[in-house]
């Protein structure tokens, strides 16, 4: 897996003087086109897109008042899935967005961006995105999901999990019509792959919450002793928590909480690449007994070069991450490529805010109006 990769980014060095990240994405896919197509016609409301999605393609579909694409994308590691979710606001504006989500550590695939509650409609990210004018893209990573599950499930790292992301955006969004794309991400893979996305010339914003730089609060103490990471080294995949989920989306409304939860699982075998956490047993680390928290020697993706504006969202307090590691990153971000970010913290949010029951509830909430207003304004 590895010697393939590095294989690819030589090749992508070659074509893009220097940015690997650049040179990710197959063009020359005519059944991709053809289904963004088809989906696009159907948002817009046209007859001919209707009679194709309903007849010919399983893959578009009317859902929760947008339109489904389902995605297949080859690439060197394997096909990565992926929904798109159309709706008329977003195809009719003027400067068309696409904003694409990275799933995060604990996520079997991107369902959990998908969560439909009825009634509960201002924690459905993909919907809140598209009926606020941003067409959305949940990939489903490399060992997660839909998406091709390598052997070696301890070298599915960020790098990895970025690559499998622009795979997919980059035609996506040649194909809409959009130049440049925007990336929303979550935790630990979230973070370090926006980090890697933020480098790419053609993402336009990048967006992070439940962050980790540098910092890890007093109940990730596990991620660090030393008996869990001889387990992470020796396993390939680790199984679903519902427990531990249950501890990141415990301020959600209990019909939420549920949904997410399932979400998150995704379909079996319910299990996780072990390499995010490999990732961070492999930065030595110290701790600091004042904060209670502990620190890495160096960041595991760097804040810099970035090309692309970021705004990271913070809950406070935070004891499963650090407020004081997001203020490093957020002071780090963009020392050199040009990119500035910006940050909120959110008084009371819980570290995964994104389900919170009276933070995150529609496009007014505390969680999602500075979200939109960044995107509006990059």
């Amino acid at each position: 897996m590895k010697k393939i990769l590095i294989a690819c980014f030589l090749v992508a060095l070659t074509a893009c003087g220097g940015n690997a990240l650049d040179a990710v994405g197959d063009f020359s896919e005519g059944s991709l086109e053809d289904l963004v197509r088809q989906g696009e016609a159907l948002a817009l409301g046209s007859p001919e897109g209707e009679a194709k999605s309903l007849g010919l393609t399983d893959g578009v579909a009317i859902a929760d008042g947008m339109v489904r694409v389902a995605l297949n994308v080859p690439t060197a590691a394997g096909n990565v899935a992926a929904r798109l979710y159309l709706s008329r606001e977003c195809l009719l504006k003027r400067d068309r967005r696409l904003v694409a989500l990275i799933p995060g550590t604990l996520a079997n695939g991107g369902g959990y961006y998908e969560v439909a509650v009825p009634g509960r409609e201002g924690f459905h990210t993909v919907r809140v995105l598209a009926k606020s004018g941003y067409c959305a893209l949940s990939v489903d990573l490399l060992g997660t999901g839909g998406s091709f599950r390598p052997e070696v499930g301890q070298e599915v790292d960020s790098e990895e999990s970025a690559l499998a992301v622009a795979a997919v955006a980059r035609p996506v969004a040649t194909i809409l019509g959009i130049p440049r794309w925007d990336v929303y991400g979550e935790t630990g893979v979230g973070t370090n792959g926006a980090l890697l996305l933020a480098r790419r010339s053609d993402v336009r914003s990048v967006v992070a919450a439940a962050v980790f730089y540098l910092r890890f609060g007093p109940v990730s103490g596990q991620l660090f002793d030393p008996a869990f990471r001889a387990f992470v080294a020796a396993t390939p995949y680790l199984p679903g928590d519902p427990a531990l989920l249950n501890l990141f989306f415990g301020a959600a409304y209990p019909d939420v909480l549920a949904a997410a939860v399932a979400a998150t699982l995704g379909p079996p075998p319910q299990t996780v690449p072990s390499g995010p956490f490999n990732e961070v047993a492999a930065v030595p680390f110290g701790f600091d007994p004042v904060a209670g928290e502990f620190v890495l020697e160096a960041p595991i993706q760097d804040a810099a070069p970035a090309r692309a504006d970021a705004l990271f969202i913070q809950g406070s307090p935070d004891p499963i991450g650090s407020e004081a590691g997001t203020a490093e990153l957020v002071a780090a971000y963009g020392a050199s490529g040009g990119g500035q970010a910006e940050s909120v913290t959110l008084p009371g949010a819980s570290h995964l805010m994104r389900f919170d029951a009276p933070i995150s509830d529609g496009p007014d909430s505390a969680f999602w109006e500075p979200l939109l207003s960044f995107l509006a304004t990059h």
